[in-house]
């Protein structure tokens, strides 16, 4: 139970007013039932003897039940909110997990499915993390409302009882397989209902509308949908009717124990062994007792249900961040030395026997066709991914035995580069900063940009979280991410991962230009498949299946690369460039 015990110490943690809350809850909410128990048993007998009192009885009979009520709704309010709160804070440490995650296991399928279930565990306050706690009061209240019901139960017959509870236990235990039979269900078709769902927002996606309205294929669409459709209905009569067997067993059962009790209550009262007071406590108390179970069965089932869905939770819960030291060297080399990488998983090797010096400030390209291994290289150079045979040397060391924050050195544009939903100012800063970026707007040309909104520099980006705000243009956003690896500071090495990929020809050589102007104080990456956007690079290395062909300067390769010089007269005719 080590995961109910870690439960307990967040929630002491973060909010531990909520034991104090679940003890008042528990205590007004375990007792009430006892409240309509014994109050009428009490009026029955005095009410002749004492009819003055009865007034009084009422008027407090009354107050206490407000109470109750209050303490119902006020209560667990507060307490919902608190539950909420400590939920909160392990969805963020789900979030963290995966934040911290090396780059080189996000896309590993058993980490995938661990923040996935470790997801579903506190994301939901109905059950995993937020079940439990919700469940926590109420197993407290049942539990002070079972210790009345015994206090009850031994001024009873001891036949009768025992028949009562036997006959209970056995019922409990047969609707204990009502919940299974559904859980069975929804495990079975929860990939049934992933495909449902994927069908669903595929069907929604603004995306996928225009190809749905011009091929027509809203019947394709449609036999998918039904068919998942259909079969997940099909199991769910199934499983109706396995449920409706079991309940009409546990109600057949539940007649034969109700039958006794009142038979043996009815006798009593023609012999005079009871009176009528005692047989209304009886009888009132044997069925809440019955109901009490019911009850307890389904909170049980609860927190087995939230304590299994929970506990994946505990593969998240540590952390692993790099406490690299910052380390900021005045000239750096970067070589890599004989490296082989290949994916995990993968049998083949992207890159082979690649031996490559990045000089202090140099500015190199990486050009070759898709598939040549370039954006591999820059994933190796930035640190997501270590060699799989060879090494990479940092100032002449193995850059694997240093313990320093390399990506404190790092700035980068990649092709997937991303806009987020804050301000402009933050989509550069990326942090909480006065830092003023009037130098770096105008060296960028933002400030033409900026200029355009009301807001200025703070006009937020996208329509996520402000639906007043505004997308780019694709030039436009590559301006910002320009801005965004300047303005990071004490970088030593700039990535550019083909970032104009979606841009032509002319207009991704000028933005490649404007990047080499204003980054001359740092080692410099240029990746691309268009030769020409490169020429003014210190060098270019031409790369093909994953090997270095040639390197040298644009005026080198064109006369002793053949391959280099077909494949840049290719693209400049086709480009129709200005050479």
């Amino acid at each position: 139970m080590k995961e109910i015990k870690y439960l307990f110490k967040k929630m002491a943690q973060f909010e531990p007013s909520m034991f104090v809350l679940t003890l008042i809850y528990a205590i007004f909410i375990g007792l009430k039932p006892f409240l309509w128990i014994i109050s009428p048993a009490y009026i029955i007998k005095n009410y002749k003897s004492n009819p003055k009192f009865l007034a009084i009885f009422f008027i407090g009979l009354i107050f206490i039940s407000t109470l109750v009520s209050f303490f119902d709704s006020f209560v667990m309010g507060n307490y919902r909110m608190k539950m909420n709160n400590v939920r909160y804070k392990l969805m963020n440490m789900v979030t963290e997990y995966s934040l911290y995650l090396p780059y080189a296991l996000k896309k590993d399928k058993e980490e995938s499915e661990k923040i996935n279930n470790a997801t579903k565990a506190v994301e939901s306050p109905f059950n995993g993390a937020g079940g439990l706690m919700m469940t926590l009061p109420e197993f407290l209240a049942q539990m002070i409302s079972l210790t009345g019901f015994i206090w009850i139960f031994l001024r009873m017959d001891f036949l009768v009882v025992m028949t009562t509870l036997i006959l209970t236990i056995i019922t409990s235990f047969i609707l204990s397989k009502v919940p299974k039979i559904y859980d069975s269900y929804w495990t079975s078709n929860s990939a049934n209902w992933n495909r449902f769902a994927k069908v669903n927002n595929e069907m929604r996606s603004p995306l996928s509308k225009q190809d749905i309205l011009i091929f027509d294929i809203t019947k394709l669409f449609s036999s998918y949908y039904m068919n998942t459709h259909y079969n997940r209905i099909d199991d769910y009569a199934r499983t109706n009717k396995k449920a409706t067997t079991v309940f009409s067993l546990a109600k057949f059962i539940n007649l034969i124990r109700d039958a006794i009790i009142i038979y043996w209550l009815s006798t009593s009262l023609i012999k005079g062994t009871i009176d009528i007071g005692d047989f209304y406590v009886y009888f009132t108390a044997v069925f809440a007792f019955i109901n009490f179970n019911t009850m307890s069965m389904w909170i049980f089932s609860d927190l087995s249900y939230s304590y299994s869905i929970f506990k994946p939770f505990f593969e998240i819960i540590k952390v692993e961040k790099e406490k690299g030291e910052e380390f900021y060297p005045e000239k750096l080399e970067i070589r890599f030395d004989s490296v082989y990488f290949k994916y995990p998983e993968s049998d083949d090797y992207i890159l082979k026997n690649l031996n490559l010096t990045i000089k202090n400030n140099e500015s190199i390209a990486l050009v070759g066709e898709n598939g040549a291994g370039k954006s591999t290289l820059a994933m190796l150079l930035a640190g997501f991914y270590k060699p799989s045979k060879g090494r990479i040397l940092f100032n002449g060391k193995n850059l694997q035995d240093l313990d320093i924050n390399y990506n404190k050195l790092i700035s980068s544009v990649f092709q997937d580069s991303s806009l987020f939903p804050f301000s402009i100012r933050e989509n550069i800063l990326l942090k909480d900063s006065n830092k003023n970026l009037d130098a770096i707007y105008k060296m960028t040309h933002l400030d033409e940009i900026i200029d355009t909104y009301k807001q200025g520099e703070n006009q937020t980006l996208l329509r996520i979280l402000d639906d007043n705000g505004v997308d780019l243009s694709g030039g436009q956003k590559q301006r910002l991410f320009l801005a965004r690896a300047i303005a990071k500071e004490k970088t030593k090495i700039l990535i550019l991962d083909e970032p104009t990929a979606q841009l032509d020809a002319l207009n991704e050589r000028e933005l490649y230009q404007l990047y080499h102007t204003l980054v001359k104080n740092k080692s410099s990456i240029f990746i691309s498949h268009r030769l020409a956007s490169t020429k003014f690079c210190d060098r270019i290395i031409y790369m093909k299946d994953g090997e270095i062909l040639a390197s040298g300067s644009h005026e080198e390769l064109m006369q002793k690369n053949d391959e280099y010089r077909d494949l840049y007269n290719l693209q400049a005719k086709n480009y129709k460039e200005v050479l």
